[in-house]
């Protein structure tokens, strides 16, 4: 929003014709709480790019908690093949077979198993190994002609310091996990 003109603009639409100057003002006084210039906006975002760097440095235990990642691309969509994709969450596990057809388009096949909290305790990895197995033998899928194993891609949803593309360290575990 450039200037007062333009507040004011904003906050119209959220008066109610016919109803008391009461309930006008209150809506009008929380409309504007909503309501930024562009000074102000370049402000947070400003602050906001701020907090990120010190995140990200470690400087300031109140900065925005940020970690780095190793991504240096993004997907052209021409990619091919068949991947398997494993997706840990709080409570539940995705297992999934992805196909890339090269343009754009792909096929999913997943299957979702419930971890339990014996899992979530002690027996996480083994687990997950059983649920890879069920859905590798309930989709008949196997390696490629000539290879040993299925590419796989893996979803950690638990804080970690990431020290490479496909390597990190696990900052603590959270979602009621204490393997």
């Amino acid at each position: 929003m450039a200037d007062s003109d333009d507040i004011q603009a904003f906050i119209q639409p959220y008066q109610i014709p016919g109803a008391s100057d009461e309930l006008n003002e209150t809506l009008e006084c929380m409309a504007r709480g909503f309501a930024a210039t562009d000074a102000k906006l370049r402000e947070i975002i400003a602050e906001f790019h701020k907090s990120m760097k010190a995140g990200l440095a470690r400087d300031d235990p109140d900065a925005l908690p940020m970690i780095p990642t190793f991504v240096n691309r993004r997907p052209t969509g021409t990619e091919t093949g068949s991947f398997l994709a494993l997706d840990l969450g709080g409570t539940n596990l995705r297992v999934c077979r992805v196909t890339l057809n090269g343009d754009t388009t792909y096929e999913l096949a997943q299957q979702k198993f419930t971890i339990t909290q014996e899992a979530k305790s002690s027996r996480l990895w083994d687990f997950i190994a059983e649920c890879v197995g069920v859905f590798l033998e309930e989709h008949d899928l196997h390696p490629a002609q000539g290879r040993r194993m299925i590419p796989c891609g893996y979803t950690f949803s638990f804080p970690i310091f990431q020290t490479g593309i496909a390597s990190g360290n696990l900052s603590m575990w959270n979602k009621g996990f204490t393997v």
